[in-house]
């Protein structure tokens, strides 16, 4: 749905959409109608491009040994929120042949230039996120949450890729540097002795942090001395992902109750007494989380090195809820 609503996006930045999917021409049809889906939608009901880009989800298997059930990573839940086998039912096919979610980018050229893949079927990565780290599409972020820090010829901002976060979507948090003329930040590889340009992002248990992505660095020698270093200069930007883990509690509910009208007695009354615990003790409703960002680094000029520093910020991030759907 997000890809529908941000299709504009897409449209001004010259980037045509479609997704890939095992299901059938019939059902796709369906699904587009339902929720107004506008783009391409291609079926892959035989999942032969599926399993020829390496993308088919392995944890759902054949079925060999009950029909109608798919052996999942943890038999139930992974695939679906309830029950395969009364899924699979209302479905009349197996979930063999799904894919991993994600995305390949794909140049003009026909080449692919980024590929963003995700383990858990429901983890997808933000438009921003897609758009501006993807494709390097350059568009304003600066609207965005955002926090600021500075010491001698050194400017640092923390600044979200969305403006804001919701569950399991994959967003960046682009730290950016901007260097007086004449002034380096080392990065890595650097000799022992010195300090190399590091992120550190501490969230709170609701939020999960990917692999820092620094970008490219050149060599440079400092006079005097005989290491050879490897330096940051001019406007850096180092991108770290960042993603909303905590389920929308309205979500859950609504997903036990699914549940409870799937089941048959006494399993149906356990799921209705857990649903009605739940309700009694329901949790506050997390609206905003605080990310705190440390930037730990060494500068130099090209005649002395200067004594390494860190600075922190703290972004503070709005929570965006889930969208809910019966259907």
């Amino acid at each position: 749905m997000q890809l529908q609503q941000n299709l504009d996006q897409f449209d001004r930045a010259g980037i045509s959409v479609f997704a890939i999917s095992y299901d059938s021409v019939e059902a796709q049809a369906a699904f587009a109608k339902q929720y107004g889906i506008t783009y391409s939608l291609l079926s892959d009901a035989n999942h032969e491009a599926i399993e020829a880009t390496g993308i088919l989800n392995r944890l759902a298997v054949p079925d060999e040994s009950e029909p109608g059930l798919a052996t999942t990573e943890q038999t139930i839940l992974k695939v679906t929120p309830f029950a395969t086998a009364a899924t699979e039912r209302n479905l009349g096919e197996s979930f063999y042949g799904i894919p991993y979610p994600g995305s390949y980018l794909i140049g003009t050229d026909g080449r692919v230039i980024e590929k963003l893949f995700y383990r858990h079927y429901r983890t997808r990565p933000s438009v921003a996120t897609v758009l501006r780290s993807g494709f390097g599409v350059d568009f304003e972020v600066r609207d965005n949450p955002a926090a600021e820090a500075s010491a001698a010829g050194v400017r640092i901002r923390a600044t979200l890729g969305g403006e804001s976060m919701t569950y399991m979507e994959t967003s960046m948090l682009y730290v950016e540097i901007d260097l007086a003329e004449g002034l380096h930040l080392y990065g890595s590889p650097v000799p022992e002795g010195y300090v190399a340009t590091t992120v550190t992002v501490s969230p709170p248990d609701s939020v999960e942090i990917g692999p820092v992505r620094y970008p490219g660095t050149r060599p440079f020698a400092v006079a005097g001395l005989d290491e050879t270093f490897h330096v940051f200069e001019g406007s850096v930007e180092i991108a770290i992902p960042v993603y909303y883990v905590r389920e929308d509690f309205e979500h859950l509910l609504r997903r036990a109750r699914f549940l409870a009208g799937e089941l048959e007695e006494p399993s149906a009354g356990v799921v209705r007494q857990l649903i009605a615990h739940a309700e009694e003790t329901r949790p506050p409703t997390e609206r905003s989380v605080r990310l705190d960002v440390s930037l730990r680094y060494q500068a130099c000029t090209a005649d002395a090195c200067l004594a390494p520093r860190t600075e922190s910020l703290q972004v503070d991030v709005p929570i965006a809820p889930v969208e809910i759907r019966d259907a």
